[in-house]
């Protein structure tokens, strides 16, 4: 503050006098643009790496100092010439438009004289064995998840890695069991689809996104998945 005071000084004798404040006004002034600059880029430095290279926190981190905003889900919506403000009928909305989205992408692709198995080159002869989990595993991968947002289930990833010497030896079986027998339990399929404003008009479904969020526990099942399906795809 000081320097910015000093520099107003300056400007005001300048503007007085210019041939003889003219040299000292300039060269103090390109000083604090330096030292603002300077001072901006510390900042956004800091901004960026407290973000730990999550993808979601930087982006939202970024919007943040561009100063963009995104509105809420609106308060109503326009449906079959009706304007709809009940959450169930709104949540009925989105769910429509959403699922309408897959036929209309249909419609547009050309049909093709090729099948799929066209594109598909030969059968790798080697064979894809889901080797049984370890405790230690299990462990490492709960304990590194990340913290998100709960799916339908509202169990939050913090309570997972808060208790995850007590729900490990219960995953570890569940998981092994799922491996044998080739299936994915149901509930953990279930996605909690929430709305994600893109542009335009918020009143409008189109201008929404769907975002699907799993359960959790979902994630869990994916890492360990993950980690047999990479080593056999690179060996």
């Amino acid at each position: 503050m000081k320097l910015i005071k000093q520099r107003i000084k300056l400007q005001s004798l300048y503007a007085k006098w210019p041939l003889t404040f003219e040299t000292a006004f300039k060269s103090f002034r390109n000083k604090i643009t330096s030292i603002i600059r300077s001072a901006k880029e510390n900042y956004y430095e800091n901004k960026l790496t407290d973000c730990g290279g999550d993808a979601k926190k930087t982006w939202k981190a970024i919007n943040t100092l561009l100063g963009k905003s995104y509105p809420k889900a609106p308060p109503s919506l326009p449906y079959n010439g009706d304007i709809i403000t009940n959450n169930y009928d709104m949540t009925k909305t989105f769910n429509e438009y959403f699922s309408s989205i897959s036929n209309i992408l249909c419609d547009n692709i050309q049909d093709s004289q090729h099948t799929f198995n066209t594109y598909l080159p030969e059968p790798a002869p080697y064979h894809f064995y889901l080797r049984p989990t370890t405790l230690a595993q299990i462990k490492s991968v709960s304990l590194n998840m990340k913290v998100s947002t709960p799916g339908h289930d509202e169990i939050h990833s913090k309570i997972i890695i808060e208790c995850c010497d007590i729900i490990s030896p219960f995953l570890l079986f569940i998981i092994n069991q799922s491996f044998q027998e080739g299936t994915f339990p149901h509930h953990l399929q279930i996605a909690r689809v929430v709305p994600v404003y893109k542009k335009g008009d918020n009143f409008l479904p189109q201008n929404y996104r769907p975002s699907s969020i799993l359960p959790s526990f979902s994630e869990i099942f994916e890492n360990v998945m993950a980690v047999r399906l990479t080593n056999y795809l690179t060996s």
